[in-house]
């Protein structure tokens, strides 16, 4: 399994062991994949996934740059905020263990909240910088 993939499988069960997030996420916790029309609300995405190779000999870390978006209806603002801290503090305080692979860093680059166009939801934007090496 490719280390992108080894990623973003264990930060998924982190927050679907978390029981603050699945207070918040239901349980099981919403993570969706592509379009999400249909999920109900909150709901947790990974958006999108990019790698850079830092050491050309493949034995350095690599940086993997993580969109995770958090859709919100109900509460507003105020609310999509909330639930991005409560992500990040998850992924942050977690026991986090990858299958052939060691985390170095888990380091949040970006958070904001927008209101979108419906005029109901809001996103929650989060962007994480993690750098993983083999083991």
């Amino acid at each position: 399994m490719s280390a992108s993939r080894v990623l973003e499988t264990e930060l998924a069960r982190v927050l679907s062991d978390n029981p603050d997030v699945k207070a918040k996420f239901g349980n099981p916790v919403r993570l969706v994949s592509g379009e999400a029309a249909r999920a109900a609300y909150p709901f947790i995405r990974f958006e999108r996934h990019e790698v850079r190779s830092r050491d050309p000999s493949g034995q350095g870390p690599d940086e993997h740059r993580i969109s995770v978006d958090i859709i919100s209806r109900s509460g507003g603002r105020t609310e999509a905020g909330d639930l991005v801290a409560l992500v990040l503090e998850a992924l942050r305080s977690a026991n986090r263990s990858l299958s052939g692979y060691r985390i170095v860093l888990l380091h949040p680059v970006f958070s904001d909240v927008f209101q979108l166009r419906d005029g109901i939801s809001h996103r929650g934007a989060l962007r994480l910088k993690v750098l993983i090496e083999p083991n």
